[in-house]
């Protein structure tokens, strides 16, 4: 019972770790330019066509479909 305890302690510190590595990799995105955002969003997109198309022959559709047929990582 004490091996499963240390392992849960173990993986409760990973997660606790990764948590607080995203987090503040999260804040420190949240307060860039939104320039370097657009920037970091255009590499991520790099090589992905979007094409877009009316769902209806109408100015102002009232449904639009997506199809994902590519997309980034």
């Amino acid at each position: 019972m004490s091996a499963n305890k240390s392992k849960a302690d173990e993986l409760k510190g990973q997660l606790d770790a990764q948590y607080g590595s995203r987090r503040a990799e999260i804040d420190a995105f949240k307060n860039q330019p939104v320039e370097r955002v657009m920037q970091r969003l255009g590499e991520r997109l790099k090589g992905v066509t979007i094409e877009i198309q009316p769902y209806r022959n109408d100015g102002s559709p009232t449904k639009i479909q997506l199809e994902n047929v590519g997309g980034a990582k």
